[in-house]
């Protein structure tokens, strides 16, 4: 399987569990110890932070990924970028974003080391 592929998979599988009540152990799985993600009002959350609040966070209810790319620093370093809209309800506001996760391998596994939202202009799918 190719690379994006590969990166592409784990960020659908982590939205996926974000519609759910298992986005908050997907995520303590898939992050480095020492993973950080800084979200779209500037936060920056360590791995703990991402996970209580997950566990806090109402699921979303649908999304949708457009335009991933994938650049591949190292053989064990790759930055998978992309656009998503993402949803809570039908009535609640759209989230719009440009998100760009960086991935590490670890052994055979990828791990999520950094992640970056950055809320973009809204234009439905």
């Amino acid at each position: 399987m190719a690379l994006i592929d590969d990166l592409q998979q784990l960020e659908r599988a982590g939205w996926e569990a974000l519609t759910t009540e298992s986005g908050a152990d997907f995520y303590r799985d898939l992050m480095t110890e020492d993973g950080v993600m800084v979200v779209a009002n500037g936060s920056a959350l360590g791995r703990d932070d991402v996970i209580e609040t997950l566990r806090e966070s109402e699921p979303w209810k649908r999304f949708d990924i457009t335009d991933a790319s994938v650049v591949s620093i190292t053989e064990d370093v790759a930055v998978l970028h992309y656009r998503v809209m993402a949803f809570r309800s039908p009535e609640a506001e759209a989230f719009a974003g440009r998100l760009a996760s960086t991935y590490v391998r670890q052994g055979d596994t990828w791990k999520l080391a950094f992640h970056q939202q950055t809320s973009v202009p809204a234009v439905e799918p």
